[in-house]
């Protein structure tokens, strides 16, 4: 029998990247209830205007009314002077500017791989200098985003159905949707 759980997360995935001047934002589609797939057509990320989309996982109902929400928020744009903006906010509030953030069921898989090919940690040239971080190209950014999630669908069960992407350009939001893992 199942019954209400306030503390329930309801998984799917989320990410930004940065660039010089644009921003994506990206998230599955899987909606679960533990090893139940509630629906593979979740939306988790929203056009709020002015360029700016919004991403949320977690928790994303109160139940009796006595718990909070209780997720975490990304959100992607273009700052005033047109440069790629990633913003990261946990449950709690706090927020900081980034290159790149992953939250979700799958961030800790998606994160580190995020931390090696867009921060570059632990990237090295051929005479043993760290490499500099630079913002990346739009295609790159594509790439890494699909690659991310790929490989967190064949590592989470939480993670997968369907990749909803939003590039954020100041000629606006472009929507692209690609199939991921189904099972």
């Amino acid at each position: 029998m199942s019954r209400f759980n306030p503390y329930t997360d309801n998984g799917g995935s989320i990410l930004a990247i940065a660039g010089a001047d644009f921003s994506v934002i990206a998230g599955d589609t899987r909606h679960t209830a533990g090893y139940s797939i509630n629906t593979r057509h979740a939306i988790r990320s929203f056009h709020v205007g002015d360029n700016v989309v919004v991403a949320v996982v977690g928790r994303c109902y109160t139940g009796n009314g006595f718990f909070p929400y209780y997720v975490t928020t990304i959100v992607a744009g273009l700052d005033e002077r047109g440069v790629g903006a990633v913003y990261s906010f946990d449950p709690v509030g706090s927020y900081e500017r980034e290159q790149c953030r992953a939250a979700g069921a799958a961030s800790s898989l998606i994160m580190p791989f995020l931390d090696n090919q867009v921060n570059l940690k632990n990237q090295y040239d051929d005479a043993g200098e760290q490499l500099v971080p630079r913002p990346l190209e739009l295609g790159k950014v594509l790439s890494l985003c699909r690659d991310a999630f790929t490989s967190a669908t064949e590592r989470h069960i939480e993670a997968g159905d369907s990749l909803e992407f939003a590039i954020i350009t100041a000629q606006g939001v472009k929507w692209e949707n690609v199939p991921l893992k189904l099972d």
